[in-house]
């Protein structure tokens, strides 16, 4: 097999390929073009070097990893222990997979071109045909083609030498699982000879004179119809000007059917349909415009991934996530950190969304070791992947800018690749947020700006950096100073921002309203869409989540790849809902005569919307009505006044305002607490806790109501530990639960007991009424913040339902409540928390009102009626059960409820990786006193 040959390909930066046709735009079903598809099971041969193992087979697509050969690694921003820090590969650790296949050919593909097409092979492989090496390739997630025209016959045989480490692995340090193989389809395909071998389609849109241009470039004469019209013919660059067509934007995805044509002289003929928009891009000063108008980006990165497939992402799961996406409010797609397959484009050309485009170039692990930096020898590479990317995917109307890479260092690679990139296109901005002076990158770019750091930038403030970020700097930070002259003049991105790692994703209102606040911000991309976790069946039909460490590796970035808005199955986080929320395109404000609607959409004035308003108490409709003229110019605002809003009575009253299907605003009106009846009640108090709590007689606690004063730890609460576990005693929340067990009251006195906990000062009053328990608390924070201050114990085991009256549906926070409106809900107690692939605090509900647990012939009614609005949780597991697993299917799915009651809980945070840094609103910190009065109520039946 030539493995000398193999070794030197696998080991020289300068070399990335060789014996491959050029990328270009992938042809579609509708092409005249025959695929025949390589899925299925091929014979393989693993070895942990660059050898030959023993034979056996294995399914196409898939990771070789994930069936028994090898180990998987998930690492964030450094790389598994074969790739040397010095661009060297560790010569002892080369896992080589060799696969093989005969091919059947059909007879009548005889003059046609065949090619062999790779959609996707990690890191890098070798193509044998009939025992002889015909080409190389890396670049992993952009794929490959082969010629096989007059080489191949039915019967021939293909080898593919698959290297799950090359120099390519240092240019694909891209926050995502180390796994190899074959890991997308293969395509066996034939089509004219005479065809050409690409087509380019630049459009462009006159948004003064209402008219399109069309430009298509070909080496052959071609007919070009755009429908049923004659545009252009002939060969080279030909053009259509003063066309009578709709833009395309992300509001209004408006597509045209295009066909080119080339006939040869037999009359045989090679027809490309294209579906093409016409839209302009450009930068405007320090606005970033699509068709005249400046645009907001209310963007998520994505990576293509499925829990048991990988990188073989069903073509429905695609779909349900541009879906998905749409109905969140999200207008930008992300492509982090590498070309897509095509689907993703044209779902995002039909469905409207702006695509940031990015090249697989990322060196996290050694960008400060130069690689690729000014290295001339990583260039080619670097060129190879940008320019692979352009080919790929400029004809999509959907693409509106070319990121070169990320997270890669500066230096002289990514000044060529802007070269390189705008000799192919220069109808789109070029985007690097690497670029540390701003000569390469047309837009300032930033990763993990905080509001305040967004607002310094709004108003044109030098951007400084202090010698904490410094320092992390030297480790895997990514902060710039920048002075203000410098990025004065060009749009402001945020290409990665509000972390949303498990329990996470806290103030991110903030964010996007200082997008909207300065017409220099473009907006950005929340990081990410989905986890990256991997599906491990267990015994009893059981199910693992599973992110890094879960396969005995080391070294490993844990729970890291767990930051998705939904789940690896798209299961919605709690995130998803605030998401959708603040991306929304109207905003509702209230007025004294009714609402003022901000429309922020670009071209989409509201026509053909209604406004639904509801007057709701605890949740249930009191009066209702409709206001359907609301057109509403797109960046203009239009007040619609709405009738008295009349407030009688106990409850909780609050007017929601709709706007269509995806806008929404709620205003609380008033809350008016209400006492309740129940059965003759007793309460014993010892040591400060609640130990029996019996209503008609029965008892309804299974364990005391104590002071409850820390969480499970988050990710965001962890901090450093989430990388270095022995750091875990030094957290706050370790600190709190350490405290928490220390805690005596030095003052009870007939319910009423007093808690010094390291300076927090905690009251607790206790005592039966005829209505019910009183139980009343204040809670202060002392020399350091607290994290929580409330009861919690577990209930009977009959208690099975849950129903409250505060923000809802799911989880929320007081830094991540934006989406949760207040209502009536109800959710059975398994269903009230929220699984996470690590498990960790979660299930709050805020701003409670009320709190009723029934089951069994049971009720239990937690009523405010005094001091603020209450936070909760019911589980059916123990806090101490939540802190102890390792993953979610540790925890019981089933058992007795928990309940916790809280007179406040701090934030979940999310502005920076795996960091809490709560903004203040989030905070429980000193100079001031939190206090909730409950009546605790009960019935039996």
């Amino acid at each position: 097999m030539n493995l000398d040959r193999m070794r030197r390909d696998v080991e020289d930066p300068t070399i990335v390929g060789w014996g491959r046709m050029p990328q270009r735009a992938e042809r579609s079903e509708a092409d005249t073009i025959e695929r025949i598809s390589l899925r299925g099971t091929w014979a393989f041969a693993w070895s942990p070097t660059m050898a030959e193992g023993p034979w056996g087979e294995t399914e196409v697509p898939a990771v070789w990893e994930l069936n028994g050969y090898g180990t998987p690694y998930y690492l964030a921003f450094r790389y598994p222990p074969a790739i040397g820090k010095d661009g060297r590969l560790d010569p002892h650790d080369r896992p080589t997979g060799i696969y093989r296949r005969r091919l059947d050919i059909p007879g009548d593909w005889a003059g046609r071109r065949v090619t062999l097409r790779f959609e996707s092979v990690k890191s890098a492989f070798h193509l044998l045909l009939d025992g002889e090496l015909i080409g190389y390739s890396e670049g992993s997630m952009t794929g490959a083609t082969f010629d096989l025209t007059d080489r191949a016959t039915t019967g021939s045989e293909i080898t593919v030498v698959v290297h799950r480490y090359s120099t390519g692995t240092y240019l694909e340090d891209q926050d995502m699982w180390f796994l190899s193989g074959i890991t997308r389809d293969v395509w066996l395909e034939a089509e004219p000879a005479h065809a050409p071998w690409d087509i380019v389609v630049t459009t462009d849109f006159d948004h003064v004179e209402n008219r399109g241009s069309l430009r298509v470039e070909t080496d052959a004469h071609v007919q070009v119809h755009l429908g049923d019209d004659l545009i252009a013919e002939g060969a080279g660059s030909l053009e259509a000007v003063d066309l009578r067509v709709s833009p395309w934007s992300a509001e209004t995805p408006i597509l045209y059917d295009l066909r080119v044509t080339t006939t040869a002289d037999d009359g045989t003929r090679d027809v490309r349909h294209l579906r093409t928009g016409f839209r302009r891009v450009e930068i405007v000063g320090e606005q970033l415009r699509v068709n005249g108008r400046p645009i907001v980006l209310h963007g998520v990165n994505r990576h293509d991934f499925h829990p048991e497939r990988i990188w073989d992402v069903p073509a429905d799961v695609r779909e349900h996530d541009i879906a998905l996406m749409k109905a969140a409010n999200v207008n930008a797609l992300r492509l982090s950190h590498y070309p897509n397959p095509d689907q993703v484009y044209r779902l995002a050309d039909e469905h409207g969304l702006y695509v940031m485009d990015e090249a697989e170039v990322e060196s996290h692990g050694v960008r400060r070791r130069g690689i690729p930096g000014d290295d001339p020898a990583w260039q080619p590479s670097v060129l190879a992947r940008v320019e692979a990317m352009v080919r790929r995917s400029r004809n999509h109307p959907s693409v509106i800018m070319w990121s070169l890479g990320n997270e890669a260092g500066d230096g002289e690679a990514f000044r060529a690749a802007k070269r390189a990139v705008l000799a192919l296109d220069d109808g789109r901005p070029v985007h690097y947020e690497g670029d540390t002076t701003l000569t390469t990158s047309d837009v300032y770019s930033l990763m993990y700006p905080t509001p305040q750091l967004e607002r310094r930038i709004g108003e044109h403030r030098d951007v400084r950096i202090n010698l904490i970020q410094k320092l992390f700097n030297k480790l895997a930070g990514d902060d710039k100073a920048f002075p203000a002259a410098r990025y004065t003049g060009r749009p402001v991105i945020a290409c990665e921002y509000a972390h949303a790692m498990e329990n996470s994703f806290g103030n991110v209102a903030d964010h996007v309203e200082n997008f909207h606040r300065y017409p220099n911000w473009a907006g950005g991309f929340v990081w990410d869409w989905v986890d990256q976790t991997i599906a491990v069946p267990l015994k009893d039909d059981l199910v693992r989540q599973a992110y890094g460490g879960a396969f005995g590796e080391t070294p490993t970035d844990r729970w890291f790849c767990a930051n998705g808005v939904v789940a690896a199955d798209r299961t919605p986080h709690p995130a998803y809902d605030e998401l959708a929320k603040v991306y929304q395109h109207v905003v509702i404000t209230r007025t004294p005569d009714g609402v003022r609607l901000t429309n922020r959409h670009s071209f989409d004035d509201l026509t053909g919307r209604a406004l639904c308003w509801r007057l709701e108490r605890d949740g249930a409709t009191v009066a209702s009505g409709q206001v359907k003229d609301i057109v509403t110019a797109p960046g203009a605002s239009r007040e619609v006044r709405l009738p008295i809003m009349p407030v009688a009575g106990p409850g909780l009253w609050a007017l929601m305002v709709e706007v269509g299907d995806t806008a929404w605003e709620q205003f609380e009106l008033a809350r008016i607490p209400a006492t309740g009846f129940s059965e003759w009640a007793a309460v014993d108090t010892h040591d400060g806790a609640i130990t029996s709590l019996r209503f008609g007689g029965v008892e309804f606690l299974s364990s005391p109501l104590r002071l409850n004063l820390w969480r499970a730890a988050t990710d965001n609460d962890r901090g450093l530990a989430s990388f270095a576990p022995v750091l875990t005693p030094l957290t706050g929340v370790s600190a709190w639960r350490r405290a928490n067990r220390r805690a005596r009251p030095y003052r009870s006195d007939r319910g009423r007991s007093r808690w010094r906990v390291r300076g927090a000062d905690i009251r607790l009053a206790v005592e039966a009424t005829d209505r019910g328990v009183r139980v009343e608390m204040w809670a202060a924070a002392g020399r350091r913040e607290l994290v929580r201050a409330g009861l919690t114990g577990t209930l009977d085991s009959r208690f099975d339902h849950v129903e409250w009256i505060g923000r809802g549906r799911g989880e929320n926070y007081r830094d991540r409540c934006s989406g949760s409106p207040l209502g009536r809900w109800s959710r059975s107690v398994e269903e009230f928390p929220h699984a996470y692939a690590h498990p960790q605090e979660n299930g709050n509900r805020t701003g409670l009102e009320k709190l009723t647990l029934t089951g069994g012939g049971l009720t239990l009614t937690v009523r405010r009626i005094a001091g603020n609005p209450f936070e909760a949780s019911v589980r059916p597991y123990t806090q101490e059960q939540l802190a102890a697993a390792a993953y979610a299917d540790e925890l019981p799915a089933t058992g007795p409820a928990t309940l916790s009651l809280d007179v406040a809980h701090r934030g979940v945070g999310g502005d920076k990786p795996g960091d809490l840094r709560l903004q203040p609103a989030a905070r429980l910190a000193r100079g001031r006193t939190w206090h909730t009065a409950w009546l605790i109520e009960g019935m039996t039946k």
